[in-house]
């Protein structure tokens, strides 16, 4: 009887839980999932490029003011960096200011001057002249009386007029500077009988000179100086052997002389580096002699006298300056 009973009450808790267990399973089966809400992602906008702003995901990068532009550059950058914030996707930008770099002052080049430019150029200069010479005094006295010396009386101009009248300037300044020039010329003595020879000066004339610089073509100058001359005296055959033979019987001895030297003129530029010139020059100087006749001594001079050989000569020139 007890174990019908326990039988019984152990079938009642068996079908017990079965039934719960079934109800249990049925309300699960009727609860729909919860819904899962997604808030909408807000789609980024890709900034528009635009100089100097730099486009995203590269280092900044910025175009270099010019040098003109002393003013700040500000900088817009933006970064694909993406922050949830509440559930929206926001991109975020970082203004950048960029200072300009700090100008610096150009440092000048000294250009180092060669030989030629610092000495030479529009220093030097070269040229020759053709020249024409007037003795301004020609005459003195008679023959024996108040002559130059004996006969001796008149005197005139021996012309060469080849282009062999060279010389050299140096500027130091554009309106100062000194030169030297190259002069020759003859003097032909006179008497009733042709005279006896003639005297040959030449050597170099050294001078100073000045010119006024003004802006034109045309530049006056003025010269200063003096002249050295080595003087030889070409006599005539039948003076030198008056007695027909071969024996000298009359001879002059001359001295070297010195004289005083005043010119000027102008110059015309014809194209770079290239002038003519127009010159006018006046020399004062005298030729002094000793006259020796054979017979009677060739030691002692019989007599002594001087010729003037005073002038004016003009002429033209070119020269070139470097």
């Amino acid at each position: 009887m007890k174990e019908s009973k326990s039988s019984f009450l152990v079938a009642a808790i068996i079908a017990a839980g079965a039934l719960i267990s079934s109800t249990l399973s049925g309300q699960s089966a009727d609860i729909p999932p919860p819904a899962t809400e997604t808030a909408p992602v807000a789609e980024v906008p890709k900034p528009e490029p635009a100089d100097p702003v730099v486009e995203s995901s590269s280092p900044s990068s910025v175009e270099p003011p010019s040098e003109s532009d002393e003013e700040e550059v500000t900088v817009t950058e933006t970064e694909d960096v993406v922050q949830s914030s509440g559930g929206t996707m926001v991109a975020e930008e970082e203004t950048v200011t960029v200072a300009p770099p700090k100008k610096k002052d150009p440092v000048p080049l000294k250009k180092k001057d060669s030989f030629y430019d610092k000495y030479l150029h529009d220093r030097l200069t070269l040229g020759t002249r053709v020249l024409w010479y007037s003795l301004t005094d020609t005459e003195s006295g008679e023959e024996f009386d108040g002559s130059f010396i004996g006969s001796l009386n008149r005197t005139t101009e021996d012309q060469n007029p080849a282009p062999i009248y060279f010389y050299a300037e140096y500027a130091i300044t554009p309106y100062f500077g000194f030169g030297m020039s190259y002069d020759q010329f003859k003097i032909v003595t006179l008497d009733s009988g042709g005279g006896d020879g003639s005297f040959e000066l030449d050597g170099p004339i050294l001078y100073g000179f000045g010119r006024f610089e003004n802006g034109s073509a045309f530049t006056p100058f003025l010269e200063v100086g003096i002249a050295f001359y080595g003087v030889d005296f070409s006599p005539k055959d039948e003076w030198t052997y008056s007695d027909g033979g071969t024996t000298v019987i009359n001879r002059f001895d001359v001295d070297n002389s010195t004289g005083f030297v005043l010119g000027g003129g102008l110059d015309i530029a014809i194209i770079e580096h290239l002038s003519v010139n127009l010159y006018l020059r006046y020399v004062s100087v005298d030729v002094d002699v000793d006259y020796y006749f054979t017979p009677a001594s060739n030691t002692t001079p019989s007599a002594s006298g001087s010729f003037p050989g005073d002038h004016f000569s003009y002429g033209l020139g070119v020269a070139y300056t470097f």
